[in-house]
């Protein structure tokens, strides 16, 4: 029997807590946290052993609000010196992985970007991180763009992974003239570039320059073509999303759960419940990696057999599926209203399966 998600969720939650509980203890704090950095060898050799400790915890998802509150609080008390090798290497220094942490505001993240170039060179890897983070924050802006001089400056913009997280900021930005120009402007580029740009433009409702941008292509990845056959869905497009699917599986690529996703949308739209059901075929036969963990795919299963009035189908993908979300009861009990089949009963049946998994019913799903 399956457990709740919100009961996975607390074990994840408490295993993580014993993590970084566990972490932290390591860390002894004694005079080498309070050395400075013109301290002995011995200290010095103190602060850097807590480096690896304090740097895992900050890069944990979802850690303990405490317990990062304590590696933050060490951090402080630790001499910058001690973050860095004599040949640093960004990825093991606390300050690189607080920067990577995504959502916090844009000036935060610039005043860690200080700290660090104030203590040794910043590399691509530090770029990197920086754009990343501000693409991420709420309050980017301005603080984009003195990170995109700063990056010109150091001549970051030679290595691909600078660039991608530069394009990726100015798309999350909406300032695609701003990407376009970093695009053209003989940057570092790399497939992973190409990708970007089409599904900026595709998320910006700009299909004819999304469509320039992906002809021009010099070669392309599974990313690349599920980017356009998303684009082409957003856009309306959808009997040319899949032939442009259908072009992709002429390149022999297997199709992921992200581009099957974009598929089974346009088969809704279209009506062509053969499609889908090659589409529910394929995912049942060939075993494609993420869906067990991907309730975005049954939904998009059971609404594309709504839509087309197939619901014995759309029962049994619903039926099959046994870590649920709001989305896709809201689908089902809206294909049963649409195709004439509001019993009582069935509503029942979706409700109290609804409150066995422990979903609350929202206002949405009351009214579907």
């Amino acid at each position: 029997m399956c457990c709740s998600p919100w009961v996975r969720s607390d074990q994840r939650s408490q295993a993580r807590q014993h993590l970084c509980q566990k972490l932290l203890g390591g860390v002894e704090e004694g005079p080498d946290t309070a050395a400075t950095a013109s301290g002995g060898g011995e200290q010095r050799q103190g602060g850097s052993s807590q480096a690896p400790a304090l740097a895992k915890i900050m890069r944990l998802r979802g850690a303990d609000q405490m317990a990062i509150g304590a590696a933050r609080r060490r951090l402080r008390r630790l001499p910058v010196a001690f973050f860095f090798s004599t040949e640093p290497s960004s990825h093991g220094c606390p300050l690189h992985a607080e920067l990577a942490r995504r959502g916090v505001l844009a000036a935060a993240s610039f005043a860690l970007y200080s700290r660090i170039r104030a203590a040794t060179p910043p590399t691509a890897f530090t770029f990197s991180l920086l754009l990343a983070a501000l693409a991420s924050s709420p309050s980017a802006g301005c603080t984009g763009l003195i990170a995109h001089a700063q990056a010109l400056k150091c001549g970051a913009l030679a290595h691909p992974v600078v660039t991608n997280s530069l394009l990726k900021l100015y798309c999350a930005l909406g300032l695609l003239p701003c990407a376009r120009r970093v695009f053209d402007s003989g940057a570092a580029l790399d497939v992973a570039s190409w990708n970007t740009m089409v599904s900026g433009y595709g998320k910006s409702g700009d299909l004819a320059a999304a469509r320039q941008v992906f002809g021009r292509m010099p070669e392309r990845n599974l990313v690349s073509w599920s980017a356009m056959v998303d684009t082409l869905v957003r856009a309306g497009e959808f009997g040319e999303a899949l032939w442009v699917f259908d072009r992709m599986m002429l390149e022999s690529l297997k199709p992921d759960v992200v581009v099957l996703f974009s598929v089974l949308k346009a088969c809704a739209h279209l009506g062509v419940v053969e499609r889908g059901r090659w589409v529910h075929q394929y995912l049942e036969t060939e075993g494609v990696a993420g869906r067990q963990s991907n309730v975005l795919v049954e939904t998009a299963l059971v609404d594309m057999y709504c839509k087309c009035g197939c619901m014995e189908e759309a029962w049994f993908v619903f039926d099959s599926v046994h870590c649920c979300d709001v989305v896709l009861w809201n689908s089902m009990i809206g294909g049963l209203a649409v195709n004439g089949h509001g019993r009582v009963d069935e509503g029942s049946h979706i409700f109290s399966r609804c409150g066995a998994m422990g979903l609350s019913h929202r206002g949405s799903t009351m009214g579907a």
